[in-house]
């Protein structure tokens, strides 16, 4: 279905989105030691 694989990778850019986030928060917390 179109829709239903619409919604998947929708789903997947926004794990991407919040993995690269999450590393990128970790990163200013190590510079910020």
């Amino acid at each position: 279905g179109g829709r239903f694989s619409l919604a998947t990778s929708a789903l997947q850019e926004f794990k991407v989105l919040t993995a690269e986030l999450e590393a990128e928060s970790q990163n200013i917390c190590s510079l910020g030691r």
